[in-house]
């Protein structure tokens, strides 16, 4: 009989309740067991451990078994001992052990509890997927991206890991890239007191503005939000524009800002609606009136025509405030066109909106929550520049300037 099958049978039968074992020998054979089931062969040294608490237990084996048909002092192994690895390995693949695996980063290394630990922290941290243990060749395998790359070298290396050439070409394209960002990442400059856009393709305008605000609007648009330490010392300035801040600081999609308008009136937007047009507007149902009639007049004062605006909503019923006579005698009943400038909305985008394919710079959401329209909930997510501004604080995003 096996060494194998004795260490499953005492697992199953055996190693539960009983008082000889201790339970450091307990847990080892469930564990050896588990590998055993799995395929794996011993290592040499869990071979002789495995024989000694076996030893303990012989009789029991006996019993449970009904007719000895080994030796353990010839013991006879299923398969080879399986050798771990001695050193510590790094190694690029561009093809895994079937067609479908991703090019990927291996790590190999003998068993080593802090370093699993380590590599088990990163991926609770980051996407699950970026890093998973191949049981067919023994290896963690990390995607092959750049936050990857860097984990490994900054946390696995320093620990003795030797890592193959295509590696450490990866390791220090990284960090030319990093030492000269400047010279690589798009990004808005002041060149001789001018705002200027730098490292982008040529089909990307230059600012037409000459002052930082319209600038930093202008390469918004273009999804740049990499500024020059000139136009940050400007932007964290004391007097600097809370809400255009708030716009910068947040470059990821979509730019979800929240604006307390209990704190903050409608002149807080002066500068979104001078450089973010064109702008759309979500109101929410049961406050129509009082937010068309307060936002129409700002923007008129901002130097909007009515013929520049349109509603693309009504109520089914007049209710309070008379909404579709405002529209009406408003003269806000108007296509969408290239010279539009603002739209309302309400609680869903319609189909007339979709067909223009007008790309909004800017959308400003004065109650609309998500999860309500899909037509609604995929304008808000694609919008690089989100800004709810309402009396409480949305709970699905993170919010900003709450507490200005």
């Amino acid at each position: 009989m096996f060494i194998e099958d004795l260490i499953t049978q005492a697992n199953y039968h055996i190693i539960f309740g009983n008082n000889s074992l201790t339970q450091f020998e307990i847990n080892f054979l469930s564990s050896v067991s588990s590998h055993v089931i799995n395929g794996d062969g011993l290592t040499e040294k869990q071979a002789g451990l495995a024989l000694r608490v076996l030893t303990k237990i012989e009789k029991e084996l006996e019993i449970s078994i009904g007719k000895k048909s080994w030796d353990l002092n010839f013991p006879q192994y299923r398969r080879p001992f399986r050798q771990l690895f001695q050193n510590k390995i790094i190694k690029v693949f561009h093809k895994g052990v079937d067609a479908n695996q991703t090019p990927h980063i291996a790590v190999a290394f003998a068993y080593d509890e802090k370093i699993i630990k380590k590599i088990k922290d990163f991926k609770l941290e980051k996407v699950p997927s970026r890093a998973d243990w191949n049981h067919e060749t023994k290896t963690w395998n990390f995607s092959l991206v750049e936050e990857c790359i860097s984990w490994i070298n900054s946390n696995l290396i320093p620990l003795g890991f030797e890592a193959d050439d295509e590696f450490k070409q990866y390791v220090a394209d990284i960090e030319n890239i990093e030492a000269n960002l400047e010279n690589l990442i798009p990004m808005l400059v002041l060149d001789d007191g001018i705002p200027k856009l730098k490292n982008t393709h040529p089909s990307v305008p230059q600012p037409k503005d000459t002052d930082v605000v319209g600038a930093l609007y202008h390469a918004k648009k273009y999804g740049i939000s990499i500024t020059d330490e000139n136009i940050d010392t400007i932007i964290n300035g004391e007097n600097f524009n809370l809400i255009t801040k708030a716009v910068m600081l947040c470059p990821e999609l979509p730019n979800v800002i929240w604006i307390d308008r209990a704190k903050h009136p409608l002149e807080s937007f002066n500068e979104v609606v001078d450089h973010a047009k064109p702008l759309l507007f979500v109101i929410p149902g049961g406050s129509e009136y009082e937010h068309l009639s307060s936002w129409h007049q700002f923007l008129k004062s901002r130097g909007f025509s009515d013929s520049e605006m349109s509603v693309m909503f009504r109520l089914p019923n007049e209710g309070k405030g008379n909404f579709n006579i405002y529209v009406k005698e408003n003269n806000l009943n108007n296509e969408v066109t290239e010279n539009t400038k603002a739209v309302f909305v309400s609680v869903k985008i319609p189909k007339p909106l979709v067909k223009t394919n007008l790309k909004f710079n800017a959308i400003i959401n004065l109650g609309y929550h998500f999860n309500t329209h899909y037509t609604m909930d995929t304008m808000l997510t694609s919008s690089h520049t989100l800004i709810f501004y309402t009396d409480t604080e949305p709970k699905q995003k993170k919010s900003w300037l709450q507490q200005r």
